[in-house]
């Protein structure tokens, strides 16, 4: 199998052999501890404060406490979205016999850390990219998180050099779709700018414009992209003449509305679909973007294939969560799993052993 890996860099990891070298050496501080990992990382708080104080470093470890109990179907909504905890940790430190229950905490970790793992399984969580064998368990790396801008208007150079870049969310989707074999990818919101480099390359002048519609027509699956703007059409349609559009399954374009699309969907395919990529109606302050992007979810859901789905939504790393500020609260409500949280928000619905694969 091709790995995808999140992280360019992440053999500098490799070092980190347990919970004492990963607390020094990263100098973590914020972590969110399942319960029934307390007893094994409290005596490292511990012996870390104390070193630290010897090299004047002040900052405290802040650790979370989370019950596996509280996680419960009933209760994760309220947890996830007006508990006290944070949108982000240094590491989450998490039971092996725990692990799946907090799953959907993951996403705010940049580390997972496995611990007590009773024999060495050759099992990884696709979702998060594995980086060694410790001598606690296992550790993998999330490292999908973007800067959270609160307001709309970004400058040209917020927008070039700082803001992150929708790449590595589009390689990582391509993997999972590969894996569980998805067959059916509906994007609402086609590419609106020429590609006029290598899809490899990530050129931060030019890869705002996220050139999705190219990584979903890599995958072996059939690929409905729907734009109302006609220019979006002429840009593939040029793009596959000059040979730098790859399709390696079908794609079918369509320029109308997205939700007339969706509306009508049983006319266009008899399959349902496995993957919806929501990049429409631009976040603009005064127009109701946010409201588009929930009615689409609400008249495709019918269509969604039930066993498993991913959903991902672009943008909602502006304005308060942007295309996805009224949406992605009414996923986590309706039980979907929320995987990445950044430049795109990510989102699973189905049985979480489909996420595994031997290697």
């Amino acid at each position: 199998m091709r790995m995808v890996k999140s992280l360019p860099n992440c053999s500098t990891f490799t070092s980190i052999t347990n919970l004492y070298h990963l607390f020094y050496l990263q100098n973590i501080r914020e972590v969110l501890v399942d319960t029934r990992s307390k007893k094994y990382v409290d005596s490292v708080f511990k012996v870390i404060s104390e070193l630290r104080v010897d090299f004047n470093i002040t900052e405290p470890i802040e650790p979370d406490y989370v019950r596996a109990k509280d996680l419960s179907h009933d209760l994760l909504p309220d947890m996830l979205q007006h508990s006290k905890l944070k949108f982000k940790y240094d590491l989450i430190v998490v039971h092996e016999k725990n692990f799946e229950v907090f799953v959907p905490l993951l996403h705010r970790g940049a580390f997972i850390f496995v611990h007590e793992a009773s024999t060495q399984s050759s099992k990884l969580f696709l979702p998060y990219t594995k980086i060694n064998d410790c001598f606690e368990g296992v550790m993998y790396l999330n490292d999908f998180h973007s800067i959270i801008f609160p307001y709309t208007k970004l400058t040209v150079y917020q927008q070039t050099y700082i803001r992150d870049k929708p790449y590595r969310f589009l390689r990582k989707m391509q993997q999972l779709l590969e894996h569980t074999k998805s067959k059916i990818i509906v994007e609402i919101g086609s590419c609106r700018t020429p590609l006029s480099h290598d899809l490899s390359i990530v050129d931060p002048t030019c890869c705002n414009d996220s050139h999705s519609t190219f990584f979903w027509c890599e995958c072996k699956c059939k690929v409905h992209t729907v734009d109302v703007n006609p220019r979006c059409e002429a840009i593939l349609q040029k793009a596959h003449e000059e040979k730098r559009l790859s399709i390696n399954g079908s794609l079918n374009i369509c320029n109308e509305d997205g939700l007339k699309f969706l509306q009508e969907y049983a006319e266009y395919e008899d399959d349902p679909i496995d993957f919806l990529f929501l990049d429409a109606w631009d976040v603009i302050e005064g127009t109701d973007y946010a409201e588009k992007h929930l009615e689409a979810y609400n008249t495709a859901n019918e269509h969604l294939n039930k066993n498993r789905c991913f959903l991902a939504i672009d943008d909602t790393d502006i304005s308060n969560g942007g295309k996805g500020r009224l949406l992605i609260p009414k996923l986590i409500n309706d039980g979907w799993l929320l995987l990445y949280r950044g430049r795109h928000t990510v989102f699973y619905r189905g049985d979480i052993s489909l996420l595994y694969a031997t290697v």
